[in-house]
């Protein structure tokens, strides 16, 4: 099947087709964050463009990648946005053998949105065993569609879907899905272009849509003087009529 690929504003650009629904208490927005640079970055985001939604009567969803916290990670991620009435969940960074971070993902939701563990799921951090891909995942009680499976994911880099350490991820967002029969969406650095996505088997499974922007306007990250799109989101279809507007930063 086909996907709904739409453009979307992405590093202070223009709106999704579904247009503006300010106002509107069932209209949700989605973020999907790369904080490699700074996590001062995010905070000044959710200060910024994510509070704003609240604010127009919107309930923003944020996927980050790349938060790099290890360790007690919820305290620092969650710890001033918390003050600033945001809830979240994920699956912290890993160390590297030159004593770095690597990776990190997290989902968060306005305070005021009911969140929970799904039936049979341990914690928030669902990343296959032994894997360096980061997978997270948050049931989130989303004003006029009710819970909704919430994933933020940051695949491998330079391999395809089909290497086995991007594709144990996508069998464990797979399973969840079916599992669970609920509307879902996933926020991620994919590594990878919509097309391959769309074109993989784990889309037959679930018919999802995808929500990416458009070639036109230019990738989502640059490197050696390239343009790629390899943020978007991923979702369940019962979704799409909701979605006010989806943000790439």
């Amino acid at each position: 099947m086909p996907s709904c690929a739409r453009s979307f504003r992405q590093r202070g650009g223009g709106e999704s087709r579904a247009g503006s629904r300010r106002g509107s208490k069932k209209a949700i927005q989605l973020h999907t964050l790369n904080v490699s640079l700074s996590w001062a970055r995010a905070v000044d985001y959710f200060e910024n463009e994510a509070g704003a939604a609240i604010k127009d009567g919107v309930l923003p969803v944020v996927c980050i990648q790349e938060h790099g916290k290890t360790g007690d990670w919820y305290n620092e991620c969650s710890g001033g946005l918390g003050k600033q009435g945001w809830k979240c969940c994920g699956a912290a960074a890993l160390r590297t053998c030159a004593n770095g971070t690597s990776s990190g993902v997290a989902v968060f939701v306005p305070a005021c949105v009911e969140v929970r563990l799904a039936p049979g799921q341990s914690g928030w951090d669902i990343s296959p065993t032994g894997s360096t891909v980061r997978l997270c995942l948050m049931l989130a009680k989303l004003g006029g569609v009710g819970w909704v499976a919430v994933f933020s994911a940051y695949f491998w880099t330079g391999v395809s879907l089909g290497d086995l350490r991007s594709a144990r991820s996508l069998d464990t967002i797979t399973h969840w899905v079916k599992a669970l029969r609920l509307p879902w969406l996933v926020g991620a650095d994919w590594q990878n272009a919509p097309e391959h996505l769309d074109a993989s088997p784990w889309q037959q499974l679930v018919d999802g849509c995808i929500v990416a922007p458009y070639a036109a306007r230019g990738g989502t990250c640059r490197s050696g003087g390239k343009e790629s799109t390899i943020d978007y989101f991923w979702g369940d279809r019962r979704l799409e009529r909701l979605v006010a507007r989806v943000d790439v930063n």
